[in-house]
């Protein structure tokens, strides 16, 4: 059987960051203005948090090094 001289390749999602920032293209999933909003408000509070969270266990010695 021969093999195939070419791959069919399609990009279908792209995020900011490493598999943890937003989605800025989805093939398959299209975003209405709000609901894209409204993502981002999530993002930036679940940031806040995160970043509260470990300025927290720096202040309580459990966390040596801070990354960003």
């Amino acid at each position: 059987m021969p093999l195939p001289t070419h791959l069919d390749v399609q990009m279908v999602k792209i995020e900011e960051g490493l598999c943890e920032g937003r989605v800025l293209y989805h093939a398959h999933v299209a975003k209405t203005p709000e609901e894209a909003a409204a993502l981002q408000k999530h993002h930036e509070s679940r940031n806040a948090l995160r970043a509260q969270r470990r300025q927290q266990q720096v202040r309580a010695g459990a966390v040596e090094h801070t990354f960003p």
